[in-house]
């Protein structure tokens, strides 16, 4: 879970498979790195992730992440 800009925001989300992984980090505008390409690459970067996907969803309201991520198909809420 991440917070959001806000009052008490929050969303989480689930990349249940390489192809979300790869539709969040051009949604977020992050070079699809190899090491993110799979899931091992990307539980392996799980803190660097987290950092960077909770820079960027205080920087919105939890509505916002949500449109914005169900909109290239990962999952959110």
């Amino acid at each position: 879970m991440c917070a959001c800009a806000g009052d008490d925001g929050w969303w989480a989300s689930a990349v249940l498979d390489d192809g979300a992984g790869e539709q969040l980090a051009q949604c977020l505008g992050w070079p699809l790195k190899e090491r993110f390409a799979r899931a091992e690459g990307r539980v392996k970067a799980r803190e660097e992730i987290d950092t960077k996907l909770s820079d960027w969803t205080r920087e919105r309201s939890a509505e916002e992440v949500t449109e914005i991520l169900q909109a290239v198909g990962v999952s959110a809420m």
